[in-house]
Order: C-alpha cells, then sequence, then structure tokens
C-alpha cells in the first residue's frame, strides 16, 4: 500500500545557481532521492517545468526508474525557458 505522488521539478535555468551547494538542480535532485528512499509502495510520476511542463514519467512503482530521470535532466533540454509553475500543476494533476 501507499500514496500516489507527482513531483514537479524546477529544471530552468535559475536551478543552476549555486547558493545552494552544487547547485539548486543537484541539491533538488539529492532531496527527491532521499523522499523515494524512504516511501514504501505507492507510485511516483516525474513533472520536469520550466516555461513548459510535461510529464517525463507516468506514475510509477519503479523507483529507479524515476531516479534515472531524474540523473538524466538537463536544464539545456528544456524548449523554452522561465518557470509555468500554473501550468505544471494542471500537468500534476493529469498524471494523478
Amino acid at each position: 500500500m501507499g500514496i500516489d505522488i507527482g513531483i514537479i521539478l524546477d529544471v530552468s535555468r535559475s536551478m543552476l545557481v549555486p547558493d545552494v551547494p552544487p547547485t539548486r538542480l543537484k541539491a533538488a535532485i539529492a532531496d527527491i532521492s532521499g523522499l523515494l528512499s524512504k516511501l514504501r509502495g505507492g507510485r511516483v510520476a516525474l513533472i520536469p517545468v520550466a516555461g513548459v511542463a510535461f510529464i517525463q514519467c507516468p506514475l510509477t512503482s519503479d523507483h529507479e526508474v524515476i531516479r534515472q530521470y531524474l540523473a538524466d535532466l538537463d536544464v539545456q533540454d528544456m524548449p523554452v525557458p522561465g518557470t509555468n509553475l500554473s501550468h505544471a500543476l494542471g500537468v500534476a494533476l493529469s498524471a494523478l
């Protein structure tokens, strides 16, 4: 048993700022990985967001695949710059 979680992760260029060492993005990925380690059951979806959001990985109980997607995220791959969290929330709701 578990719960379904939609993780929205900002992958805009501002996440490369090193005010949280080594960068905001790397720190966020480490925190998400720690969360995944503590989950017992349940499914997780991954929704990266910059100017647009998309479902990188639909709900899955395979937390290792989420970790792999996190490791592969690159700010340079985002097609639209910026941060559109309201769009990300809508995408996350559809994923759930």
